[in-house]
């Protein structure tokens, strides 16, 4: 029998959201190779100690210098490791013997953990089979093997790349789990993902190059199964972290009928965001009333133009409606999420679109445009070959577009800080 360990390695950003730290690719990894017969554990390493180390900030991301003022509220005060450092986590993985690890990378924009990590471990063992997998590896699956660290570099889903990897057959394509990300005195907190792929078409977005086109959804049954494990006996709170789990609405609320039915302590977040556009009062009134805590908005941009570039369709008109709808008819936090720096984009429009917002019941998130391999405009992937995987993360504002500046989308972050900052006092 092989010995395994599923591996998720230290994180190192300005920010790390642990309450959403589920981590289910990998943990759907862990359970498909017990399922077909090998003995394995999983370890994540950035949940292992519970917050982060302040490291010096990577050559990459020098032209942030200047940007960071460890007592501003309004931007980044430090760069982080969440998670031990490389050699500790190399030594601990080396001390459980393993015959393989598989390491999982979320995002392109942490290739360079995966790839320090393996050669650490590398330097450990000689014997130890290193391979990776995740959604960062499967958009340029290349830049990993050219590094020359792994034995296998595997893209695509686990339920087929792991039994093919062993010369096995898997039934399922679809494994599910609840993952536990927090325990708040008896409150238990799980996040998961009901659905894959993705059927629109929006050129921002690497959704299809990672699962598909085509949307796939969870089966009912196995749900179930899971859901009938979790905590009876305390309060629990699931937040859903799909995209487009409003694409099979009545499924979704047929199913949070079931669990409210089940467990009268839950409550539910889509935090993620969801798209706004399936929505109407009625459906609003629904998911209150079974215990939703709060909504999370996906709005992109405000401008036609840009919508319509980027294949993205919406109604404003409706957005406005429900959102006063639930401020004022329930009360409810309401979260709406913009990208800026998308082509096209202008400071002055979007810092009027900020100060709209301001007017709204809403805390806004504003994330800076980034690309990963493979979208639109980034089809050549071998562009990457020469810019760090570190720049196509959110959190280093790099201008990739031109539409807008670091320092203008640096300033469109700490206004929006500012503006939520506000509305909390």
């Amino acid at each position: 029998m092989v010995k395994a360990i599923v591996i998720v390695p230290p994180v190192r950003d300005f920010y790390f959201t642990f309450h959403r730290g589920s981590f289910i690719g990998a943990q759907i990894v862990n359970k498909v190779l017990q399922k077909i017969g090998i003995e394995s554990e999983i370890i994540i390493f950035p949940m292992l100690k519970g917050k982060g180390d302040k490291i010096p900030l990577p050559n990459d991301l020098e032209y942030l210098r200047r940007y960071i003022i460890p007592d501003s509220p309004h931007f980044f005060k430090n760069y982080y490791r969440f998670g031990n450092d490389f050699d500790f986590c190399a030594k601990l993985i080396s001390s459980r013997k393993p015959e393989i690890v598989f390491l999982s990378c979320f995002a392109f924009g942490y290739a360079l953990d995966s790839i320090e990590l393996a050669k650490s471990i590398r330097s450990k063992s000689k014997k130890i089979v290193i391979c990776v997998g995740g959604s960062g590896v499967t958009v340029y699956p290349e830049y990993f093997l050219n590094s020359g660290v792994f034995d296998h570099v595997i893209s695509g889903n686990a339920e087929e790349s792991i039994p093919k990897m062993f010369k096995l057959t898997y039934q399922n394509n679809f494994e599910f789990l609840f993952s536990h990300t927090k325990k708040i005195k008896n409150s238990y907190f799980y996040s998961t993902v009901l659905t894959r792929g993705c059927p629109k078409c929006c050129d921002f977005c690497s959704n299809h190059i990672t699962q598909g086109r085509k949307l796939r959804i969870a089966n009912i049954d196995n749900v179930l199964e899971e859901f009938e494990k979790l905590p009876k006996d305390e309060s629990i709170h699931l937040n859903f972290e799909d995209d487009n789990v409003l694409f099979k609405k009545t499924f979704f609320f047929e199913l949070l009928l079931h669990m409210k039915k089940s467990r009268v302590q839950i409550t539910f977040s889509c935090e993620n965001g969801i798209d706004f556009m399936f929505l109407d009062k009625k459906d609003i009134d629904f998911l209150v009333n079974i215990g939703f805590t709060q909504f999370n908005f996906s709005m992109v941009s405000n401008s036609s133009d840009i919508l319509k570039n980027n294949h993205r369709e919406q109604d404003f008109s409706q957005l406005e409606q429900l959102i006063f709808y639930i401020k004022e008819k329930f009360n409810k936090p309401i979260f709406l999420y913009i990208i800026a720096g998308l082509k096209g984009d202008t400071f002055e429009n979007l810092k009027n679109l900020l100060h709209f917002l301001y007017k709204l019941p809403v805390i806004i998130g504003i994330s800076p445009f980034y690309p990963v391999p493979g979208i639109k405009g980034y089809e050549d992937r071998s562009f990457f070959d020469n810019h760090s995987p570190i720049l196509t993360l959110g959190s280093s504002f790099f201008p990739w577009n031109n539409s807008l500046s670091t320092d203008e989308l640096i300033s469109l972050f700490k206004i929006t800080r500012d503006l939520n900052l506000s509305k909390l006092r």
